[in-house]
């Protein structure tokens, strides 16, 4: 089985084996506002929340999936080579990315990033594609969402069926 994830505030995965997609969602790892009733969450606390969401993909998959007798046996991983958003969106970007490697190597699986040019190539042909396009492409497979995060994800994963096995 493999896991495609789009690191990010709004983290895009996807999981499949033998060349089919069997789950895809997001994990939103934005932090908890400050209530009457609760307090807020740090900033720092986003990526407590993504790590929470990465280990509990890796260690099991929810219960009703029929492929729950499978286990992550590999991560791909969009990179981050080029990001030009703003300075606090670049920091979070490589901390996600340090999680991701950290988890990885704690679990002993391998993991493979992807430049985003490159998986928009292999998605639609141009490396320079917008998010409508990736989402658009992403229809191929089965994605009847509008999140560009998931579709990511999910050209990710069919990059591994394409290039891992």
């Amino acid at each position: 089985m493999i896991l495609a994830i789009d690191p990010g505030m709004i983290t895009g995965y996807a999981l499949g084996v033998n060349k089919k997609l069997v789950e895809y969602g997001i994990w939103n790892t934005k932090v908890r506002n400050r209530t009457k009733k609760m307090a807020g969450q740090p900033k720092y606390y986003r990526i407590y929340n993504f790590h929470e969401s990465l280990s509990a993909k890796l260690i099991h998959l929810p219960p009703l999936c029929r492929y729950k007798n499978y286990s992550v046996r590999y991560v791909l991983c969009e990179d981050a080579l080029g990001f030009q958003r703003g300075r606090a969106a670049v920091e979070v970007s490589h901390k996600f990315r340090a999680i991701v490697e950290l988890v990885c190597c704690k679990q002993n699986l391998p993991l493979t990033y992807i430049q985003p040019y490159d998986l928009k190539r292999f998605a639609t042909g141009k490396a320079t594609a917008d998010k409508g396009e990736m989402i658009r492409a992403a229809a191929k497979y089965g994605y009847e969402g509008n999140d560009d995060n998931v579709a990511d994800a999910i050209h990710l994963l069919f990059w591994g069926f394409n290039f891992l096995e």
